[in-house]
């Protein structure tokens, strides 16, 4: 009997641990390194290295069309330099909640809710927008020379002048109106305007009229709708967020063109929808390995959902604190100077996101995988071994004649996850054991029997399967 790469069935209700992954990710074998018949391997997710330490929590990173980097955190709009230093550029009027940017290629647009900025990057001057037709905005996005903004808790969107993002006419502005819906939040892609509102989408381009350009699309409205505002996230070329309808919420969907599809899974949606108030979620996307993560924080459950795109598998992302699991500590990211950044969601860290580092700051990472249910209709079936088909001998080095032996520890219940018992722990081999073999024998009986390997040392985890006799 064997786990084939450790994928299992998707058990509908109380089963949301029989294809649990916490802190790995799969990665499909498309270059027939697994066994036959086998769908792929998971791998151990990124490490944190701290980068720097800033006075005050970062509210937002940005690319610039220029390609610097910039960030602000508190009440500092800051640009990073490829030292991992940073500069100073300017002083925002607030000094905690989520920003937002775009560039039009000389002018920076910094947007917190009331308050827009610019940055002038031809000249370094940093201006508050005092326009009589600054009417605020969550979000900020470019469309062919205009800024597009939206005035918070309406349905009232307004665009800049042309290049010019200080400038705003008080009597032009628009109204989503093919249905009352506050725009909650919104992105530009192929040259439409995406307005999400709690219960619809709402489509808008540019269609070159002169005294206001942007309008509506025909058959623009999506009846699906967003509760997150900040769940949503341009991913490969497509739209993910934490999605809502008149019918109900707690669902995840992706969209690509005017084609919405739902990608979270049942036991994902129960778990979301025990969560209480999910309105505050938070998520970034990045890609490592030719994988695109989309990343969902609930902070209201301190907790962290992943969703590989290339395997469309679902894994909680944890951070462990005393051993006690929470919410991943990433907040917010950008991609610079070959590095994955990332800003710790409570304090002024930023850190480096990266596959060769084994901690998150110094902390050890648990990597849990639990497989699928064993069973026989209800007859008794004799556990006589369990081997683990893993990548073995990457014990560390640390440049003395000391090297790492690192373990993984062996769990089964019988009372479909509701209790464990430790099986015991194996050695997964210093430097050189390539040929160790993990075996864990007379491990009783059951009628329904779920394994569940932990492995917390900091090496590379790289999990193929598991043999049972």
């Amino acid at each position: 009997m064997r786990f084939k790469g450790f994928i299992g069935p998707e058990y509908y209700l109380e089963q949301i641990d029989s294809r649990r992954l916490v802190n790995m990710y799969l990665e499909k074998n498309e270059m027939g390194d697994a066994k036959e018949g086998e769908y792929g391997i998971l791998r151990s997710t990124p490490g944190l290295r701290e980068l720097m330490s800033l006075d005050s929590p970062v509210r937002g990173f940005y690319m610039t069309s220029r390609n610097y980097p910039v960030m602000v955190a508190g009440s500092k709009l800051y640009s990073i330099e490829s030292d991992f230093t940073t500069t100073e550029l300017g002083t925002l009027s607030t000094s905690s909640g989520a920003v937002d940017f775009s560039d039009n290629g000389s002018q920076l647009i910094i947007v917190d809710g009331p308050n827009g900025y610019i940055y002038d990057a031809n000249t370094g001057v940093f201006t508050k927008i005092t326009s009589d037709g600054w009417l605020g905005s969550d979000f900020v996005d470019f469309l062919d020379g205009y800024f597009v903004l939206a005035k918070p808790d309406t349905g009232i969107f307004y665009i800049s002048g042309l290049y010019n993002g200080l400038t705003y006419d008080a009597l032009e502005y628009a109204l989503t109106e093919a249905n009352p819906d506050y725009i909650q939040a919104f992105r530009v892609l192929s040259q439409k305007v995406y307005f999400f509102g709690t219960k619809t989408i709402q489509i808008y381009y540019d269609s070159g009229a002169v005294d206001f350009p942007i309008a509506p699309m025909q058959g623009n409205v999506l009846n699906v709708g967003i509760v997150a505002k900040r769940s949503l996230q341009m991913v490969n070329g497509q739209f993910i967020w934490l999605g809502s309808t008149k019918d109900g919420s707690g669902v995840v969907y992706s969209m690509s063109g005017f084609d919405v599809q739902r990608i979270s899974t049942h036991p994902l949606e129960i778990a979301i929808k025990s969560y209480g108030d999910v309105e505050d979620a938070t998520s970034y996307a990045y890609q490592e390995n030719g994988h695109y993560f989309y990343v969902l924080n609930f902070p209201n459950a301190d907790t962290t959902w992943v969703l590989d795109t290339a395997t469309n598998l679902w894994a909680e992302r944890q951070y462990l604190r005393n051993g006690i699991p929470e919410r991943h500590r990433a907040q917010y990211h950008i991609h610079a100077y070959g590095v994955h950044i990332v800003s710790d969601y409570a304090t002024g860290k930023v850190y480096a996101m990266e596959d060769s580092t084994y901690t998150d700051d110094g902390e050890q990472i648990q990597r849990i995988r639990v497989a699928p249910h064993l069973e026989s209709g209800l007859a008794l079936i004799r556990h006589n071994s369990f081997e683990l088909d893993v990548v073995v001998g990457v014990g560390l080095n640390d440049g003395t004649t000391t090297q790492t032996d690192p373990s993984v520890e062996l769990y089964y219940s019988d009372d479909k996850g509701k209790t464990w018992k430790y099986a015991g722990v194996r050695a997964l081999g210093k430097i050189g054991e390539y040929k160790k073999r993990l075996i864990w024998r007379r491990l009783g009986v059951a009628r329904d029997r779920v394994y569940k390997v932990v492995m917390t040392d900091p090496v590379a985890y790289t999990l193929l399967g598991a043999e049972i006799t």
